[in-house]
């Protein structure tokens, strides 16, 4: 895999551009569980009482959907890549 820096809001976030197809299916599977947790964690959003914990869960589902637009946008270079090789 290739390290990577993609500005994501006010910080960079390190993510892998995969090479294989064995890369590619670990950030399949990746963004998969991102978004299984930014569901549960909307759900319980809707349960928290406390204002601390609610903001602290208000910027958690904020990093979650950072961390998901990250492994996408690199999901989608591997795909231009791969486009891009079968025009030669």
């Amino acid at each position: 895999m290739i390290n990577i820096k993609i500005k994501n809001r006010a910080k960079k976030d390190d993510v892998k551009v995969p090479y294989t197809v064995k890369d590619k299916q670990e950030l399949v599977n990746k963004i998969k569980i991102l978004e299984f947790d930014i569901k549960r964690l909307e759900l319980d959003l809707m349960k928290i009482g406390d204002p601390d914990v609610l903001n602290y869960a208000k910027k958690r589902l904020e990093d979650l959907k950072g961390q998901l637009e990250v492994v996408k946008t690199a999901l989608a270079i591997v795909k231009v890549e791969l486009e891009d090789d079968r025009d030669y």
